[in-house]
């Protein structure tokens, strides 16, 4: 689980990463350049938005992620911890929330976005339960016989 958590870390870095990235280059590119990135940021959300509501949340968190490196916004990444929870990736979820929690919002949505973060942290509590009682039970059938940095030998 450790694994999954360093995952999530990475992918709230890179989550961070690419806003400083997407607005160099919307700075640098001037108004008409600008208004395209927008126009392209604008429809990767809808496409996001759709993919939601069928239910396909791992096709909705990567349009949200591109939509997000385009056009970075409190709202877009609110809805990328959304399909990162619906899809079952509590850790995704939670560094998308935090990330949410580090910026200028405000509000009820600020507090719906700490809601969910609570949310997911449980979610990854359990998860490690779980991969503790795998990794002992694992153990008591001699499938496991040491484990050294992490790494079940």
């Amino acid at each position: 689980m450790a694994a999954a958590r360093c995952a999530g870390l990475v992918a709230s870095l890179g989550i961070v990463l690419a806003v400083g990235d997407a607005r160099a280059d919307v700075a640098t590119a001037g108004p008409p350049a600008a208004a395209r990135v927008d126009a392209v940021a604008r429809q990767r959300t809808a496409r996001a938005a759709e993919l939601y509501r069928r239910g396909d949340f791992a096709g909705a968190s990567d349009a949200y992620r591109e939509a997000y490196r385009l056009r970075p916004s409190p709202g877009v990444l609110f809805n990328l911890g959304q399909s990162y929870r619906q899809d079952g990736r509590c850790v995704e979820a939670a560094g998308a929330y935090r990330a949410v929690l580090q910026t200028d919002l405000d509000g009820a949505a600020r507090d719906l976005a700490a809601q969910q973060l609570d949310a997911v942290e449980v979610c990854i509590r359990a998860l490690d339960r779980s991969e503790a009682r795998r990794h002992r039970a694992m153990r008591r059938t001699g499938l496991v016989t040491m484990s050294a940095g992490g790494a079940a030998l």
